[in-house]
C-alpha cells in the first residue's frame, strides 16, 4: 500500500524535463565558474583582462566582462 508508485501525467513529465534542463544549465555555469577559479581568471574581463568591478560580480558572480566591455559583449550573442 505505501509502496505504490505515483502515476505521472504528461504535464508532470514536462515540468520535470524543464527542471532537469534548468539544473543542467546551473551545473554548467558552476563548472565554468570553478574552471575560471582554478585558472586564476575568475573576476577578470574576458575582453581586456582587467579586474571586473566588485559591484558587477556582486550582482552576477558569473559575469565575464567589466563595465567597459559588458555592453559590447551583449552584441556577440
Amino acid at each position: 500500500m505505501g509502496n505504490e508508485v505515483p502515476q505521472l501525467t504528461t504535464s508532470d513529465l514536462e515540468r520535470l524535463a524543464a527542471k532537469v534542463v534548468e539544473l543542467e544549465s546551473q551545473l554548467a555555469q558552476l563548472q565554468s565558474l570553478m574552471s575560471r577559479i582554478d585558472s586564476n581568471s575568475y573576476g577578470k574581463c574576458e575582453s581586456c583582462g582587467m579586474e571586473i568591478e566588485m559591484e558587477i560580480l556582486a550582482a552576477d558572480p558569473n559575469a565575464l566582462f567589466c563595465s567597459r566591455h559588458f555592453s559590447t559583449s551583449q552584441n556577440l550573442f
